[in-house]
């Protein structure tokens, strides 16, 4: 029996367990606020909609009324199934009068031929959940605490057998409060990112296939748009008098909640790198001379691909500037073609070489080695002896000194003169990892424990702190 075979008997069992209603239904009333943000995007056309930036904007009263008068199979998921209390509260009272409510066991509110699924995404590895399960609405609530990994997954799945019906996937979000969410950013750059070269206005339809913009008409693209919302776009709410709530939150707090999501991102405790280092470097950058990229190679290091949608990564350093190439990973898990790329990389020069020879990484070291390259071996785990620049705090292992150490040489306080390419993601991964104080030292997180954060590996970022790890080429105050 196929897949689609299975879904539709369990469709069908789950249908079993709903009386037949043969009665006359009320009517859903709900309507969206008319002339505002919420309607636009109630009647936008966009397959893949982001709506929010600001509490109070109607976020999860629109995906409710979605699935009730706009949709016939919807799933609406949070993070934590939990979290979902406000919108079933809001679909079960108000727009079903308190007659219907959601099933115990399925988790499913059937009113008619409706049907309303909520559930939850905790773990990477509960998105085969849904697999193979077809919703023509698909609703994610505060899409910023997703990966990005179980977003494009889930909505695979957005689809439906009834040809008058259409399929979108909807989500709402507040700005990312930590580095986790940053990817949303970059998913919808046109709108969100103000440094994008071709920037699109609230509502504006784009054209995607995957994560690459193409143009309308293009064969198997999606269409996606943001729509902004705010406190002031809610009539409801702004009768309760709610913004005097907001307005007098904690300065540092009513930031992040109600000026966008440029002043949402702030750095987290325990932090590694903070985030305005980061953008210092990346500043700095932004203003080198073309000439400096002609100056010859000091470093390369390599992080090679672990297999599935990691990228291979190559650093390579002049000095003190850092520049960054990603490989696909389906090419980058033979030892042999990553050897290439780290050849090709060097330009004909002999830098050092450091490639990570934690799992696939021996194989490209080994052959490295023999084509006389004279790599070093990278081994995050081995044992440090090193200690940090006040000379009181040990390391873990060389994963913690390797990132410990490129973070001082970002500190502002010591004149940084070290420059990073212009990449979001190089912000998202630098700015992910956590440390904490242990009897060994300084730990830094694990690449799996991030992996589950951010739904993708850091291998950008750990080629840019390897590639740092030659403290001769810096000045003393590196060392």
């Amino acid at each position: 029996m196929g897949i689609q075979q299975r879904v539709d008997r369990k469709l069908r069992e789950i249908d079993d367990l709903f009386e037949d209603d043969d009665i006359e239904l009320e009517p859903i009333l709900w309507q969206p606020f008319k002339g505002k943000p919420q309607e636009f995007a109630y009647y936008s056309p966009a397959q893949d909609l982001l709506y929010g930036g600001e509490p109070g904007g109607g976020k999860s009263d629109l995906i409710a009324g979605l699935a009730l008068t706009a949709h016939k199979r919807s799933l609406i998921l949070r993070r934590e199934a939990s979290q979902l209390n406000e919108i079933v509260s809001r679909i079960e009272d108000q727009l079903c009068g308190g007659n219907y409510r959601f099933h115990g066991k399925t988790h499913i509110l059937k009113y008619g031929d409706r049907w309303v699924e909520k559930g939850g995404c905790k773990l990477l590895k509960d998105r085969v959940r849904y697999k193979g399960r077809p919703h023509d609405l698909k609703a994610f609530d505060e899409l910023s605490e997703f990966p990005k990994e179980v977003y494009d997954y889930v909505k695979i799945w957005n689809r439906t057998s009834d040809s008058n019906q259409r399929c979108r996937t909807v989500a709402t979000t507040n700005p990312p409060d930590t580095q986790e969410g940053q990817w949303i950013i970059q998913y919808w750059s046109p709108w969100l990112d103000k440094r994008h070269p071709n920037p699109a206005q609230s509502g504006e339809i784009r054209w995607y296939l995957g994560d690459t913009e193409v143009d309308e008409g293009t064969p198997d693209a999606r269409s996606r748009t943001f729509i902004y919302s705010s406190i002031t776009d809610n009539a409801v709410l702004m009768a309760t008098g709610y913004q005097s709530t907001l307005n007098a939150l904690p300065e540092e707090l009513r930031r992040t909640m109600m000026e966008g999501f440029v002043s949402g991102m702030q750095d987290t405790p325990y932090q590694v790198i903070p985030t305005q280092w980061v953008q210092d470097a990346i500043n700095r950058g932004k203003l080198l001379e073309q000439k400096s990229l002609l100056e010859p190679i000091d470093a390369i290091a390599c992080d090679p691909s672990r297999g599935g949608k990691d990228a291979c990564a190559i650093a390579t350093r002049r000095g003190y500037n850092i520049q960054t190439k990603e490989y696909p990973a389906i090419k980058s898990q033979d030892g042999l073609q990553v050897v290439q790329y780290i050849i090709e990389a060097r330009q004909g020069q002999n830098p050092i070489t450091m490639i990570d020879v934690i799992g696939i990484g021996s194989s490209p070291y080994d052959i490295a080695k023999l084509q006389g390259l004279e790599p070093i071996a990278m081994n995050a785990s081995e044992k440090s002896y090193k200690r940090d620049r006040s000379g009181k705090l040990s390391f873990a292992n060389k994963r913690a000194e390797w990132w410990w150490k490129f973070r001082e040489a970002l500190d502002p306080n010591y004149n940084s003169q070290i420059t990073l390419p212009d990449d979001p993601r190089i912000i998202a991964e630098l700015t992910a990892p956590l440390w904490s104080l242990t009897m060994r030292g300084i730990l830094i997180e694990s690449k799996e424990e991030i992996k589950k954060r951010l739904g993708r590996s850091t291998n950008l970022a750990d080629a840019i702190v390897m590639v740092s790890d030659v403290p001769s080429l810096y000045t003393s105050s590196f060392i």
